[in-house]
């Protein structure tokens, strides 16, 4: 049995001298004077073990993934002492308004979005208990992390930098579809036997009996879920036998089969327009949303560690050794 064990002692009717100890619970951790059970694990992690075991994950990758959650109860049992301590726990109408704003965004009623709640295999008070903790620590972070982050207006031209110092000056973007079937000695199939495959695709299009996204969900090997859909791209980016093929193509036309040595393609035109390279002024709210949440997240990560250093924590049994391991494999090279 993993931990220290929780007994109950159940005393057996008509044998008033014998008792018989039940074991209920384990200890995975204790956290200052409180405790993680292993059920608590379980409860967090059961669904994502299932579905490793489902895939043939390793008994070690398991016993990794547990020891991770382990930790995530762990940070929320000390994120409640500070909770406690600065008297910032949640009120039953905060979490209320919460709530009735899930369900508005959600188009549900209070009663629907409980019922589906439910359906989850969750009782509608552990889902406010949830909700509460949520709040708490959003709570917490505003006041201890969030209010201490600045962002420089170096970083965010640094980042601006990164991001769009090669951009082109102007030119045209187009927004691209793309069938791809595949052919050539790689995939044991000739261009003879996939080309004919596009060819019959791109009547289809061209006659209105499909459209260009049903079909490349359907036969192209390359983003079919999104049906083909490759996003704008600048013209200077285009591939070189993309090119001639989309030259004088507009809005909602096909090209003519393309064959390639990697298989045979299809490309449409969406959308063409003119290219506005992004300015810093443009981009600046985006850049400092990125920037202010990255470095409140390692400030967070740093914060927690330091409650970590402050707070007596013991891992027990198996959980001991396998954060032992996590640890090591988190900080070598």
């Amino acid at each position: 049995m993993v931990g220290l064990c929780l007994l109950v002692a159940l005393v057996l009717p008509h044998r008033e001298s014998l008792a018989v100890e039940e074991i209920v619970d384990a200890i995975a951790a204790q956290v200052g004077n409180e405790i993680v059970l292993v059920s608590d694990v379980d409860q967090i992690s059961a669904e994502l073990e299932k579905q490793m075991r489902t895939a043939g994950v390793s008994n070690n990758d398991v016993l990794m993934m547990r020891a991770e959650a382990l930790e995530r109860l762990i940070e929320a049992k000390l994120l409640q002492r500070v909770v406690k301590q600065t008297e910032m726990e949640a009120t039953d109408e905060e979490i209320d308004r919460a709530i009735t704003q899930i369900a508005k965004e959600n188009n549900l009623t209070l009663q629907q979005l409980a019922r589906g709640v439910t359906s989850h295999g969750i009782s509608f008070e552990v889902y406010r208990e949830k909700i509460k903790d949520e709040i708490d620590r959003a709570k917490i972070v505003n006041s201890m992390i969030r209010s201490r982050i600045a962002v420089e207006p170096e970083e965010v031209q640094k980042l601006f930098l990164e991001r769009h110092g090669d951009q082109p000056v102007g030119g045209e973007q187009v927004h691209l579809r793309h069938i791809l079937v595949p052919a050539g000695v790689s995939v044991m199939r000739s261009h003879e036997a996939a080309c004919p495959e596009v060819e019959k695709a791109r009547k289809e299009i061209v006659s209105g009996q499909k459209s260009f996204d049903t079909v490349a969900r359907k036969i192209s090997v390359l983003k079919a879920e999104s049906g083909g859909d490759v996003g704008w791209l600048h013209a200077d980016d285009i591939a070189a036998w993309m090119k001639p093929a989309i030259t004088g193509l507009s809005s909602g036309e096909v090209s003519a089969v393309i064959p390639t040595n990697f298989g045979c393609n299809l490309l449409m035109v969406v959308e063409r327009k003119s290219y506005a390279p992004t300015t810093l002024q443009d981009a600046t709210p985006e850049l400092e949303r990125e920037i202010f949440d990255r470095k409140t997240n390692e400030e967070y990560v740093r914060w927690v560690d330091r409650l970590r250093d402050q707070t007596y924590i013991q891992r027990k049994g198996l959980f001991a050794e396998t954060t032992r391991l996590l640890r090591e494999n988190a900080t070598s090279p």
